[in-house]
């Protein structure tokens, strides 16, 4: 009798124990996984931008919420998967079937800023931009751009039934000499042909009003007598960009660089109402005067005039602008 009791308690508590153990695996925080595989194998399992793997793959299911991912195959419609959290723990799995697309082609026109880059789609040279790259099949490309001087890029790009049969990318190649150059500045912010240096470049990129600030910067530090280094430098590189002395754009751009420094001239003048050096003025008077603001470049003449009479460079200019 004692031991058909015994074997009673036990076999209750082994039932008892078993019909708890999903629950206490729950409780637990045991995460449950999900084996994805496909047909044909090797799809690869995106979340938005990061690829996660290819099928066959196991992958942990959300223990809050749910989690949508993108299923591709090069030649195949894309499919979007829900995993969801799960009603009890375990291992789940799951096979998908991938339809083939139909035998559409796709156009890409690629161009940058500056033109002429190589460029390589999944690492294969293809040319110089403006490219256009025709007869391209549904899946996962690699654009990247290399010119010299230039820092490289790249972009990722996935073509599927949902995308337009003709599609445009541009990419920008940065500067790495405006790169340096800011390096360089940031090392020794009181050298003033780092100021020359990359305002310079910055007029060749088309970044007028950075070029513009970077200038002011320099010239205050000049006429405040914290720059180090020849001055000269730095207004000789003011003087080009408004004599147009090196190729950075056509009239229009040339008139917004002008309208950006003659700003500049007028907040210098504000901060440093009576500058020691001829070079301000002689540039200053330049700019205002190409930009048809007469009255503004002949008072600002005349001032310099009286700081300094007679002076061979204030005669060339008179006789040149007719001041």
């Amino acid at each position: 009798m004692k031991k058909l009791l015994q074997y009673l308690r036990t076999t209750l508590y082994a039932s008892v124990c078993l019909a708890l153990l999903p629950a206490l695996l729950c409780s637990c925080g045991k995460q449950a996984h999900i084996s994805i595989s496909s047909e044909p194998p090797g799809a690869g399992l995106w979340d938005e931008d990061e690829l996660l793997g290819h099928t066959p793959l196991r992958l942990a299911l959300p223990q809050e919420g749910s989690r949508q991912l993108a299923m591709r195959y090069p030649g195949c419609k894309e499919l979007t998967l829900t995993l969801e959290r799960p009603e009890s723990a375990g291992e789940q799995s799951i096979m998908v079937e991938l339809q083939a697309l139909d035998d559409r082609s796709y156009t890409l026109f690629c161009s940058s800023k500056p033109e002429g880059a190589e460029l390589f789609l999944n690492n294969e040279y293809r040319g110089r931009t403006p490219l256009e790259l025709a007869g391209l099949s549904a899946g996962q490309y690699e654009v990247v751009l290399r010119l010299k001087e230039r820092e490289e890029v790249s972009r990722s790009l996935y073509l599927s039934s949902r995308s337009p049969e003709r599609s445009n990318l541009h990419m920008e190649l940065p500067s790495q000499l405006v790169g340096y150059y800011r390096k360089q500045l940031a090392a020794n912010e009181n050298n003033l042909h780092h100021y020359a240096d990359l305002g310079h470049q910055l007029i060749l990129e088309g970044e007028l009003a950075e070029a513009s600030n970077i200038f002011r910067l320099g010239l205050e530090k000049a006429l405040s007598g914290q720059g180090k280094g020849e001055a000269h430098r730095l207004w000789s590189e003011v003087d080009r960009v408004i004599s147009k002395q090196y190729n950075y754009g056509d009239q229009s751009v040339v008139r917004r660089a002008n309208e950006l420094l003659l700003n500049m001239f007028r907040e210098i003048k504000k901060a440093y109402p009576a500058p020691g050096t001829i070079s301000f003025y002689t540039n200053y008077a330049a700019c205002a005067d190409l930009l048809n603001s007469r009255q503004e470049a002949q008072d600002i003449f005349d001032e310099a005039w009286k700081k300094w009479p007679q002076n061979k460079v204030l005669e060339q200019m008179k006789k040149r602008h007719k001041f």
